[in-house]
């Protein structure tokens, strides 16, 4: 297990040119699912989805992750990228190059579209099986962004599960071996419909941002020249956030311009169609920011839902770690990032959806 561990951690996130950070509870959890160090047994296979808000490093985890089960002698595993279907170094991702010729093999003569892997398992593991020794190993099958093909090929999650759920256990049964399928997901609207099929042979878990110590490391690594504080009170921790500011070249208005204009289409779209004023809709968002968790039960929740602004949050999905104690994060459901909370307190505060990045920063820092 030291050994998956340390190759875990040498996993370099490409677009910041820096190791990992963090995610070790991420990997223990996985690897306990896993069961590590016991016989293999096909009755263990199962689904496993890994949820998570936008840009809290479920893709890099899922990369490092498929990296470090490689060094295994026990595990085979894989990694794809569903909505990079045409690109072919991005939808493998970090699988080692004999599993991508195999699993290329197959897409070509038995398929003819990369996006239709996720509905043909049995014949995928089947495929696998007559290319390798599979017999007695765990096959790990990590998908991401799978709601992108659920729209594409009209299958619902309930149909998928289903399926799924049936499929792992015939092909672990056939070919005397476990296995596992990983669905890495962003979309918010999505948890519900997985949480109503929990127990069919699936388990799900909630990621989070990174903690404040990790993101201290990640901006010293970065040479931010903004103060540890200071960003923890925009993106709580999210590194894709940090990611787009480093590229902003740390630029604080430059970043925070295309959150504040989510927010406002957000609730643009949500004027329109249910007919509320402007000046209406600044009194509701003065009360839904003061009680966060009302807004679970307001028509806005779908909007907010729909545009990543908002989360819910499962407690049994966390596995014991916890988002932080911290004003835009209510018990049942956050905002993604802290900065969405303050455009809403911005808009209300200014009696107006269209407001300045300058007046959000300087109510974000003070």
């Amino acid at each position: 297990m030291r050994s998956i561990l340390e190759a875990f951690h040498e996993y370099r996130v490409s677009d910041l040119g820096i190791r990992i950070v963090d995610r070790d509870e991420e990997l223990l959890e996985m690897l306990k699912l896993l069961r590590f160090g016991e016989d293999v047994d096909p009755r263990n296979s199962l689904i496993y989805v890994v949820s998570g808000p936008w840009g809290c490093g479920k893709t890099e985890f899922a990369r490092a992750l498929t990296r470090a089960l490689s060094t295994a002698k026990e595990v085979i595993a894989t990694y794809i990228n569903v909505p990079q279907s045409f690109a072919l170094e991005e939808f493998y991702g970090t699988t080692p190059s004999e599993i991508v010729g195999i699993v290329e093999n197959f897409v070509e003569n038995f398929l003819g579209d990369r996006g239709k892997l996720l509905f043909n398992l049995y014949k995928l593991v089947k495929h696998l099986v007559n290319a390798l020794k599979v017999r007695n190993r765990r096959l790990v099958l990590i998908f991401d962004e799978v709601t992108s093909t659920l729209d594409r090929y009209r299958v619902s999650i309930r149909d998928l599960v289903a399926g799924l759920s049936k499929e792992i256990y015939d092909a672990a049964w056939s070919f005397g071996c476990e296995v596992y399928v990983v669905m890495l997901t962003s979309e918010c609207t999505a948890l519900y419909d997985f949480k109503r099929e929990e127990g069919k042979n699936m388990v799900v878990y909630q990621m989070w941002h990174l903690d404040k110590k990790h993101l201290a490391r990640i901006l010293e690594e970065l040479g931010s020249p903004h103060d540890v504080e200071a960003v923890w009170k925009l993106c709580g921790g999210c590194p894709r956030a940090v990611y787009e500011l480093w590229r902003r070249e740390w630029m604080l208005e430059r970043w925070v311009s295309p959150y504040i204009d989510k927010v406002r289409i957000s609730l643009q779209s949500y004027a329109r169609s249910h007919r509320v004023a402007e000046k209406e809709l600044l009194r509701e968002i003065s009360r839904l920011v003061e009680d966060l968790d009302a807004l679970e039960l307001h028509p806005l929740w779908n909007e907010f839902l729909k545009n990543n602004v908002v989360t819910p949050i499962f407690s049994e999905w966390l596995g014991g770690k916890a988002p932080p104690n911290e004003a835009w994060i209510g018990n049942s459901i956050a905002f993604q990032m802290p900065i969405y909370r303050t455009v809403l307190e911005t808009m209300a505060e200014e009696g107006r959806l269209g407001v300045e990045s300058s007046k959000v920063l300087r109510r974000a820092l003070s």
